[in-house]
């Protein structure tokens, strides 16, 4: 099975040298702010190793319906990405960050690499995934913090 950290860009690998890992990248709870600026910039200093990471995550949640955490894992990773491109697009291209931020309904209904259709789309329809599979988990509230941060800006 594949691991959820070799599809991200977050890793300590290849020519990537000491980038932060997912956790460690999010920080605390405490500086919502902090954390979206260090998604957003991972995302405009690495534009290809992110959305790669996210065909990646894509392919591994589609390929793991048998295992929940993992499965919740990478849509959390998801999110964290999917946060990571709307905060870079924000001030630039508004509806392009709305669109990663809320996803599509034909995003929804496009098909993964297995043929089957994807369900969800945007960091909004990840993040709830992630949610349903680690209810515990203390990135889910940071992340929804960061998803409400970006909905204001948008408002703006």
């Amino acid at each position: 099975m594949k691991q959820i950290e070799q599809a991200t860009p977050f890793e300590n690998s290849g020519d990537f040298g000491d980038r932060l890992s997912v956790e460690s990248s999010l920080g605390t709870p405490k500086d919502t702010e902090s954390n979206l600026r260090q998604l957003s910039n991972i995302a405009r200093s690495q534009p290809e190793q992110m959305y790669k990471s996210i065909m990646q995550l894509q392919d591994l949640i589609a390929d793991t319906n048998d295992d929940p955490k993992t499965q919740g894992r990478a849509f959390l990773n998801l999110a964290k990405c999917y946060i990571g491109v709307a905060g870079n697009k924000i001030d630039q291209d508004p509806e392009g960050a709305r669109i990663v931020l809320y996803g599509t309904p034909q995003g929804r209904t496009s098909p993964n690499h297995n043929g089957k259709m994807r369900g969800y789309d945007g960091a909004v329809d990840a993040l709830k995934a992630a949610s349903k599979r680690l209810p515990r988990d203390s990135n889910i509230t940071n992340c929804e913090n960061m998803i409400v941060l970006l909905a204001r800006k948008l408002q703006h």
